[in-house]
């Protein structure tokens, strides 16, 4: 989806966390949740869903998804307390197995939300801008609004200052764009990318071509189709491992 903003205000929200939880870790998380809401109020929001673990696909693995950096502060907080009671109430000095296992549960819990909050997962954004330089700084102009260009890509759009593109990436802070890749914008451009062998892609072409043709008539500005082809050769008679 591409958007054309008027305005700067990305979805900067658009970030989430997960934790991939053991039975027993999301046992302690889940417990840590209902005494943190119970003592301090409000909610706790967020998704869940079990899948197969990989290394064993007979137990279960939780995934929890948060979507707010507020609640996995707060149960950052809740697990350290709830580790505190846990301390608290099991014999340093003649730990049973149980103890040791809710112990080591609790340590993993832990460290895997330490994790989580140092590597958010943010959802990648398209916009359409025009690339352009504003004392000094290289950015995109979005609506009528700029936005300072970051990312490895940052130095690559020099080369194309005056120019539409569609670009992805993060809106991590307001007023900035991390650019994760682009590409000049063609308006009234349709490309079709086609396999250089494709029966049934060469049939789609030709369709386009065809219902192009027929609308000429109609249509005030004729559209531009670019076709674009994808070759592969294959190594030998009997491999099966093509090079595209």
């Amino acid at each position: 989806m591409v958007a054309d903003l008027a305005h700067a205000e990305l979805d900067t929200q658009s970030v989430r966390y997960e934790l991939r939880l053991a039975a027993g870790e999301y046992a302690i998380v889940h417990s840590s949740v209902t005494t943190g809401v119970t003592k301090y109020g409000g909610d706790a929001r967020y998704s869940l869903r079990a899948v197969r673990s990989e290394p064993t696909p007979s137990e279960l693995q939780w995934i929890m998804t948060i979507e707010d950096a507020r609640l996995m502060d707060a149960l950052s907080v809740w697990a350290a307390e709830t580790t505190t009671t846990l301390l608290a109430s099991v014999d340093v000095n003649g730990l049973d197995n149980v103890s040791r296992d809710a112990l080591r549960a609790m340590q993993s819990v832990n460290a895997k939300l330490a994790q989580s909050r140092a590597n958010p997962i943010w959802e990648e954004q398209s916009v359409s801008a025009l690339v352009v330089v504003r004392e000094g700084t290289i950015g995109l102009r979005v609506g009528g609004t700029f936005l300072k260009a970051t990312g490895v890509h940052r130095e690559e759009l020099q080369a194309y200052v005056g120019t539409s593109v569609i670009a992805r990436g993060f809106a991590k802070l307001p007023g900035e764009y991390e650019v994760s890749s682009f590409t000049p914008r063609k308006d009234n451009t349709l490309e079709l990318v086609l396999m250089s062998e494709c029966p049934f892609g060469m049939r789609a072409a030709d369709a386009v071509l065809k219902l192009v043709n027929s609308t000429k008539s109609e249509l005030a500005v004729q559209p531009k189709v670019e076709l674009r082809y994808l070759f592969y050769k294959r190594h030998d008679a009997t491999s099966t491992d093509d090079t595209w």
